[in-house]
């Protein structure tokens, strides 16, 4: 008895978890800060079912209430995947900026003339 409330125990804290992850993907405002935030967090997760399933295991080694997990799982892998897209694109719209930037940088470097040297004209000549 005691096995089973164990093992109930570690079935909801596992699925907690899952829902978790999958709410904090779900609920991504779209910025890469967040997104950061978020990955970090989840990894927290992630490692604390790791160390859940290890004690499932130990308790009973085939678990029949497994294919609730695995579609949980299936739909934070595809979350995850758009995630990963959306912060791909993010990244590549970061880099354009900056590229437009450098552009603009150098385009006022070649008109502002950068010699500095005082010229003294001699009047007497």
């Amino acid at each position: 008895m005691g096995t089973d409330l164990r093992l109930k125990d570690l079935l909801e804290r596992k699925d907690n978890l899952l829902d978790s992850i999958l709410n904090g993907i779900r609920g991504w405002d779209g910025t890469i800060e967040s997104g950061i935030d978020l990955i970090e967090s989840n990894q927290e997760k992630l490692d604390s079912i790791k160390k859940i399933n290890s004690e499932l295991y130990s308790i009973e080694e085939d678990l029949v209430e497994m294919d609730s997990y695995n579609e949980k799982l299936n739909l934070i892998v595809k979350e995850l995947g758009q995630l990963t897209t959306s912060m791909k694109e993010a990244r590549k719209s970061v880099i354009q900026e900056k590229k437009v930037l450098e552009r603009k940088n150098e385009v006022l470097d070649n008109y502002i003339s950068k010699n500095n040297k005082s010229i003294f004209i001699d009047k007497d000549v």
